[in-house]
């Protein structure tokens, strides 16, 4: 199984696998288990989706300026 969100994708720690099998849950956290596919890497669900959310963050595209932006589709408005 592989954990995506957009085309980020969850990675082994150990070996950078993308493919993980459920190893069952944890009594005690109450979270699934899984393991790589690959090294058998353990690692839980909530550590795979917070990988993927910190991937993320550096994705991201710098912010545009609004001003700048609206004023030249203010000019364009006025042109046309």
């Amino acid at each position: 199984m592989e954990f995506k969100v957009g085309q980020i994708t969850a990675r082994c720690a150990r070996c950078q696998g993308s493919v993980f099998e459920e190893q069952g849950r944890d009594a005690q956290r109450g979270q699934s288990k899984f393991s790589c596919a690959a090294c058998g890497h353990e690692v839980s669900y909530s550590e795979l989706i917070l990988q993927i959310g910190r991937q993320s963050r550096g994705r991201r595209p710098a912010p545009a300026q609004p001003e700048e932006h609206g004023v030249k589709a203010l000019i364009t408005l006025r042109d046309a």
